[in-house]
Protein backbone atom coordinates (compact mmCIF):
# COMPACT_ATOMS: atom_id res chain seq x y z
CA UNK A 1 0.00 0.00 0.00
CA UNK A 2 3.14 2.34 1.16
CA UNK A 3 4.20 1.49 -2.60
CA UNK A 4 0.80 2.52 -4.41
CA UNK A 5 0.55 5.16 -2.57
CA UNK A 6 3.87 6.53 -3.14
CA UNK A 7 3.14 5.83 -6.84
CA UNK A 8 -0.29 8.00 -6.44
CA UNK A 9 1.34 10.69 -5.02
CA UNK A 10 4.52 11.07 -7.59
CA UNK A 11 1.80 10.34 -10.43
CA UNK A 12 -0.05 13.12 -9.14
CA UNK A 13 2.76 15.19 -8.46
CA UNK A 14 4.09 14.72 -12.38
CA UNK A 15 0.77 15.22 -13.77
CA UNK A 16 0.34 18.50 -12.07
CA UNK A 17 3.31 19.56 -13.29
CA UNK A 18 3.19 18.00 -16.38
CA UNK A 19 -0.30 20.14 -17.11
CA UNK A 20 1.32 22.83 -15.92
CA UNK A 21 3.96 22.86 -18.46
CA UNK A 22 1.38 22.21 -21.13
CA UNK A 23 -0.62 25.17 -19.75
CA UNK A 24 2.49 27.51 -20.03
CA UNK A 25 3.33 26.70 -23.18
CA UNK A 26 -0.29 27.01 -24.27
CA UNK A 27 -0.69 30.34 -22.26
CA UNK A 28 2.69 31.51 -23.87
CA UNK A 29 1.99 30.39 -27.56
CA UNK A 30 -1.91 31.68 -27.09
CA UNK A 31 -0.01 35.02 -25.75
CA UNK A 32 2.47 35.23 -28.80
CA UNK A 33 -0.45 34.67 -31.06
CA UNK A 34 -2.18 37.52 -29.66
CA UNK A 35 0.18 39.79 -29.34
CA UNK A 36 0.72 39.14 -33.12
CA UNK A 37 -2.78 39.49 -33.77
CA UNK A 38 -2.66 43.12 -32.12
CA UNK A 39 0.74 43.91 -32.68
CA UNK A 40 -0.71 43.18 -36.72
CA UNK A 41 -3.91 45.14 -35.42
CA UNK A 42 -2.05 48.02 -34.46
CA UNK A 43 0.38 48.31 -37.17
CA UNK A 44 -2.56 48.44 -39.77
CA UNK A 45 -4.19 51.05 -38.11
CA UNK A 46 -0.80 52.94 -37.68
CA UNK A 47 -0.08 52.09 -41.96
CA UNK A 48 -4.03 53.45 -42.35
CA UNK A 49 -3.91 56.35 -40.01
CA UNK A 50 -0.31 57.26 -41.87
CA UNK A 51 -1.59 57.11 -45.23
CA UNK A 52 -4.69 58.68 -44.47
CA UNK A 53 -2.60 61.41 -43.03
CA UNK A 54 -0.33 61.72 -46.07
CA UNK A 55 -3.41 62.13 -48.30
CA UNK A 56 -5.04 64.47 -45.93
CA UNK A 57 -1.62 66.52 -45.64
CA UNK A 58 -1.44 66.49 -49.94
CA UNK A 59 -5.24 67.82 -50.09
CA UNK A 60 -4.43 70.48 -47.82
CA UNK A 61 -1.06 71.40 -49.17
CA UNK A 62 -3.43 71.09 -52.90
CA UNK A 63 -5.78 73.31 -51.58
CA UNK A 64 -2.99 75.81 -49.97
CA UNK A 65 -1.46 75.70 -53.22
CA UNK A 66 -4.47 76.26 -55.29
CA UNK A 67 -5.04 79.07 -53.03
CA UNK A 68 -1.83 80.90 -53.55
CA UNK A 69 -2.28 80.19 -56.52
CA UNK A 70 -5.21 81.91 -57.17
CA UNK A 71 -4.12 84.40 -54.43
CA UNK A 72 -1.39 85.87 -56.43
CA UNK A 73 -3.16 85.84 -60.07
CA UNK A 74 -5.44 88.02 -58.19
CA UNK A 75 -2.64 89.85 -56.88
CA UNK A 76 -1.33 90.15 -60.63
CA UNK A 77 -4.78 91.10 -62.05
CA UNK A 78 -5.22 93.25 -59.26
CA UNK A 79 -1.64 95.15 -59.85
CA UNK A 80 -2.86 95.36 -63.37
CA UNK A 81 -5.31 96.91 -62.74
CA UNK A 82 -4.17 99.84 -60.72
CA UNK A 83 -1.11 100.25 -63.46
CA UNK A 84 -3.69 100.98 -65.73
CA UNK A 85 -5.52 103.10 -63.70
CA UNK A 86 -2.54 105.06 -62.76
CA UNK A 87 -1.38 105.13 -66.54
CA UNK A 88 -5.00 106.23 -67.31
CA UNK A 89 -4.23 108.84 -64.64
CA UNK A 90 -0.62 110.03 -65.86
CA UNK A 91 -2.40 110.02 -69.55
CA UNK A 92 -4.54 112.52 -68.16
CA UNK A 93 -1.99 114.59 -65.90
CA UNK A 94 -0.16 114.52 -69.23
CA UNK A 95 -3.21 115.63 -71.18
CA UNK A 96 -3.90 118.29 -68.57
CA UNK A 97 0.22 119.51 -68.42
CA UNK A 98 -0.36 119.77 -72.28
CA UNK A 99 -3.29 122.03 -72.15
CA UNK A 100 -1.87 123.94 -69.45
CA UNK A 101 1.18 125.06 -71.35
CA UNK A 102 -0.97 125.82 -74.45
CA UNK A 103 -3.45 127.83 -72.34
CA UNK A 104 -0.36 129.58 -71.02
CA UNK A 105 0.93 130.10 -74.80
CA UNK A 106 -2.32 131.64 -75.69
CA UNK A 107 -2.38 133.91 -72.85
CA UNK A 108 1.42 134.97 -73.66
CA UNK A 109 0.32 135.39 -77.26
CA UNK A 110 -3.08 137.53 -76.64
CA UNK A 111 -0.66 139.77 -74.44
CA UNK A 112 1.84 140.09 -76.57
CA UNK A 113 -0.73 140.87 -79.86
CA UNK A 114 -2.76 143.27 -77.51
CA UNK A 115 0.23 145.02 -76.35
CA UNK A 116 1.81 145.10 -79.92
CA UNK A 117 -1.99 146.51 -80.95
CA UNK A 118 -1.94 148.91 -78.24
CA UNK A 119 1.48 149.98 -78.72
CA UNK A 120 0.15 150.78 -82.89
CA UNK A 121 -2.67 152.66 -81.36
CA UNK A 122 -1.00 155.28 -78.75
CA UNK A 123 1.97 155.84 -82.17
CA UNK A 124 -0.48 156.07 -84.30
CA UNK A 125 -2.50 158.17 -81.74
CA UNK A 126 0.47 160.53 -81.27
CA UNK A 127 1.42 160.67 -84.92
CA UNK A 128 -2.21 162.38 -85.44
CA UNK A 129 -1.63 164.92 -82.82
Amino acid sequence: MFIIGAMLIVGAVMFIVGVGVVMFIIGVVVFIVDVGVVMFIIGAILIVGAVVFIVGVGVVMFIIGAMLIVGAVVFIVGVGVVMFIMFIIDAMLIVELVLAVVVLAVVVLKVVVLESVLVTVVFALVRSM
